[in-house]
């Protein structure tokens, strides 16, 4: 427990010390995000509503591809607004890790697709994501762990922030927020927010073909 109070107390200490240094690079981060993050809200037949948030991987004149959370994207969905407006859509679930694919079929016109990194966030990276829990959310973060099957981060995250892409300093993917929690720190709460990192993903991406057709650096 000391040890990961301790780990905690540093990436705050290094977000803090750092951030004026990069704000050029995080500002960068945000309009890029701002290119293809994207406000989803998923309708079931048992009339319940879920709010979440996704990024955009891939786009052309048919069709537009994005990423979420799994528990954003229930067998039961009935409708999906994607930026405020109705979509007609297909998904598919990932099996053992908390990711979905929404592939529509239209083009969401004024939108990039996110670029891809190829391998997970290192410790003590920074990162960001871009969500919609009822507003635009911009965060920046920190990477503190590195788990088997998640990262953990040292970033706030509020309920409809799932399914945002959280992106590295170069505004590459490297993973699916899927939730959080708050940890106290010297009487301080500290928000803790979970990722499914970007390796986790791509054999789901494999398995659909869509990998190879993903904007790489």
């Amino acid at each position: 427990m000391k040890k990961i109070l301790f780990i905690v107390g540093f990436c705050i200490f290094i977000c803090t010390n750092l951030f004026a240094d990069n704000i050029d690079i995080h500002l960068q981060n945000y309009y890029k995000l701002q290119q293809s993050a994207v406000s989803l809200t998923t309708y079931c037949s048992n009339s319940k509503v879920y709010v979440c948030s996704g990024i955009i991987i891939k786009e052309d004149n048919n069709s537009t591809g994005i990423l979420t959370a799994k528990h954003c994207i229930v067998p039961k969905i009935k409708k999906i607004v994607i930026n405020d407006k109705y979509v007609s859509f297909k998904f598919k679930r990932a099996k053992d890790i908390d990711v979905a694919y929404i592939e529509l079929n239209h083009s969401l016109l004024r939108y990039n697709p996110v670029k891809i990194s190829n391998y997970n966030a290192n410790k003590l990276d920074y990162v960001y994501f871009l969500g919609y829990p009822n507003k635009e959310m911009f965060e920046i973060g920190i990477i503190l762990w590195n788990g088997i099957k998640e990262q953990t981060t040292v970033m706030n995250s509020i309920p409809g922030c799932s399914g945002s892409g959280v992106v590295n300093q170069k505004g590459e993917l490297i993973g699916i927020l899927w939730g959080s929690y708050n940890i106290d720190f010297f009487n301080k709460k500290t928000h803790i927010a979970g990722i499914t990192p970007i390796e986790l993903i791509k054999p789901f991406l494999i398995k659909l073909k869509i990998w190879n057709k993903l904007r790489f650096e």
